[in-house]
Parts: C-alpha cells; sequence; structure tokens
C-alpha cells in the first residue's frame, strides 16, 4: 500500500494476526505521530465556493456514453435533464450544455451543496436564470435554442481580479458545472 504514495505527509501502516494486535500497534503509532513537532497546521476551513457556468470551449461536446453513465448512476440527475430536453426539443449542442449544468446544480441542491455564488457567463446565464426562478424551463428552451456563442475579451485579466477579490479574505473554490470552459481554462493556468 505504501508504494507509490508519496503524497501523504504521514503515513502508518501496520501487520497483526489479530485485532487486539493492530489496536495496540495503531495506538502506539498514532502516538508517535503526534509527538512530530513537524505536523503542519491544518488547511484554511473553505468558507466560499463559486459555481461556475459558462459556454463549452469550440468543438467540445459532452461524450454520449459520459452522459449515459451519470443519468444511470445518479436517477434524480436524470430525471432533471431528460426534463430539460423534453423542454427544448433536444435541439442543438447548446441544449445538452444548458440540460447538464441545471440537472448537476439540482443533483448537487439535493445534497445540500448550495450556493449564493454563481458565475454565469454565456448559456451559463440561462442557467443561472432558470435556478433562480426568474425564468422557467420552457423560457429557457427559446433561449438555448436561439443562442448564439459570446466571444469574451479581456479575459486573462479579468479572471485574475476576481481570484483576488473573492480569495482575498477567506478561502475560495471555484466549481465549474459541465465540461470545463474558457473561465475554468484560465482559472488553471
Amino acid at each position: 500500500l505504501n508504494k507509490g504514495r508519496k503524497h501523504y505527509n504521514y503515513r502508518f501502516a501496520c501487520i497483526g494476526n489479530n485485532m487486539e494486535n493492530i489496536r495496540l500497534q495503531l495506538a502506539g503509532g498514532v502516538s508517535e505521530i503526534a509527538k512530530d513537532e513537524d505536523i503542519p497546521e491544518p488547511p484554511p476551513t473553505l468558507e466560499k465556493f463559486i459555481f461556475i457556468m459558462s459556454d463549452q470551449v469550440e468543438k467540445e461536446e459532452i461524450p454520449e456514453r459520459f452522459l449515459h453513465s451519470f443519468q444511470s448512476n445518479y436517477p434524480l440527475f436524470g430525471k432533471y435533464f431528460q426534463q430539460c430536453l423534453k423542454c427544448t426539443g433536444n435541439r442543438g449542442r447548446n441544449v445538452h450544455h444548458f440540460a447538464f449544468q441545471y440537472s448537476l446544480y439540482k443533483l448537487l441542491e439535493s445534497y445540500g451543496i448550495i450556493t449564493e455564488n454563481i458565475l454565469a457567463v454565456g448559456i451559463g446565464r440561462t442557467t443561472a436564470a432558470v435556478i433562480s426562478g426568474d425564468i422557467t424551463l420552457e423560457q429557457a428552451a427559446d433561449r438555448v435554442n436561439s443562442y448564439e456563442k459570446e466571444k469574451l475579451t479581456n479575459l486573462e485579466q479579468r479572471v485574475k481580479s476576481l481570484i483576488e477579490n473573492e480569495t482575498r479574505h477567506q478561502p475560495t473554490a471555484f466549481v465549474d458545472l459541465g465540461l470545463k470552459g474558457e473561465i475554468s481554462r484560465e482559472l488553471e493556468i
């Protein structure tokens, strides 16, 4: 088990022929680790996260097998995804991207993972409008089917400012709901 696992700061392994033997080894090993003065401070608690909903990168589509697998493994996701397809008539590549963002948000919401912090650009604006209740799925269908991709200008500087502003006072995670878009790609740099 220890082979290739160099990303852990502290590892402890023991071998025993019964549970009592393993418990004794674990108790001794934990107390030894606790004495070590080089134990780093725990990372700061994540206080804020931002959902990113944006356009997908040109010519990149969500693979069918991925969509099928996601719908099979997460029935609630599948329910919302099919609902979106029905409303939009399943026309055009924007439909799958919109449906994926909306369905993933609803799935995360069902697990209690919600945030009021949403960065919406392009097709993501329509997704965010549905989530906030400003428009219905039926109204979103018209927008999605007629949507033309926006060109994002000065993206590098805008993302740099976003990071500086949002992470200045607290640890912040940026979570992209969909395929990696232009904003996510810029965040990785």
